[in-house]
């Protein structure tokens, strides 16, 4: 019996959700009863569970009790409303070969960290463990105290539209998890990882790919775990050859990936086992501001001079 999952929001911006669910359902009982080998179900953004765990990515529809590779073709409505997920639904099943309509969906990289983790994990970039669910979704479990599989406290969680630190906490119980999440801003939406115990993190300053980037080690105070120095890190410059190389090479391909030739790369090493992980590729990455900022000047003039240098030799041409 082959399986064709329309996904819709529950939006209620334009009609209640208890209105749509009602036609959506009346919807796939009427198509199913006229095919013998097909069934129509629905489901909703909301619905689905995103983990990552080591190369392997997974979105599950905890409502139909089924992991998305294995449908046969996806229908998408309404994804306006969930541009964060839906793009990284749309590269899943793409990757696990399934049929999807529109196309519109299919774009390069959706905004936010979910996004980035699928695309980093999926291209053998070591990336944290992460799930990623609606809020109301965290919150249920959180209350029950119910972590994924794979999971265990302490555990970090972090806006995924979050930059320079905020929204991003060190969880150590559900209860302190669900309070976060119930006094948050309506609209935001959050991301789970396992916590790495670290020295700091290394920021790889790229402004052009071809081009040694320069880096960055920063570590937290004592205040919090975060290594942002908006937050009062501590931070100093290191020579790019002094670190292993495969540091260099996952944040060169995160950004490469990416598309974000301009970006500020972070990896995280474990100080426990010297497992090295990419957290993200920051395209905002504070060159204007913060630690460094003559170097980072000198830096992007360099790249200017470069570019535009080459845009002269292409017109003499």
């Amino acid at each position: 019996m082959k399986k064709v999952l329309i996904i819709t929001s529950r939006s209620e911006k334009t009609v209640s959700w208890a209105e749509r669910e009602r036609f959506v359902a009346e919807f796939c009982e009427k198509v199913s009863a006229k095919l013998d080998d097909i069934t129509l179900i629905y489901t909703t953004y909301s619905d689905l569970v995103y983990t990552v765990k080591s190369d392997k990515t997974k979105i599950f529809d905890t409502r139909n009790k089924i992991d998305l590779a294995e449908v046969d073709l996806v229908h998408f409505k309404n994804w306006s409303h969930n541009t964060g997920e839906a793009p990284v639904i749309a590269a899943y099943l793409r990757a696990n070969r399934t049929l999807f309509f529109n196309s519109e969906v299919n774009l390069p990289i959706a905004p936010g960290k979910l996004a980035q983790m699928f695309l980093l994990a999926r291209n053998k970039v070591p990336v944290p463990d992460t799930f990623y669910a609606s809020r109301l979704k965290l919150k249920e479990l959180f209350t029950k105290n119910e972590l994924p599989e794979g999971f265990n406290f302490p555990l970090i969680l972090k806006a995924n539209d979050g930059s320079k630190g905020n929204d991003n906490y060190l969880i150590k119980d559900g209860k302190e998890a669900a309070n976060i999440l119930e006094s948050a801003e309506a609209d935001k939406q959050f991301i789970v990882q396992n916590f790495v115990p670290n020295d700091g993190d290394y920021r790889y300053l790229f402004v052009g790919l071809d081009k040694k980037p320069l880096v960055i080690h920063r570590q937290a105070n004592d205040d919090n775990h975060l290594n942002n120095t908006s937050k009062g890190a501590n931070a100093g410059f290191l020579d790019v050859g002094s670190l292993p190389d495969e540091y260099l090479q996952y944040a060169r391909k995160t950004a490469e990936l990416l598309g974000r030739e301009i970006s500020g790369v972070d990896i995280l090493v474990n100080k426990e086992n010297g497992k090295a992980y990419v957290l993200e590729a920051n395209g905002t990455p504070a060159i204007a501001t913060g630690f460094g900022t003559d170097e980072k000047v000198e830096h992007f003039v360099d790249f200017l001079k470069e570019q535009l240098g080459n845009l002269n030799d292409e017109t003499e041409e």
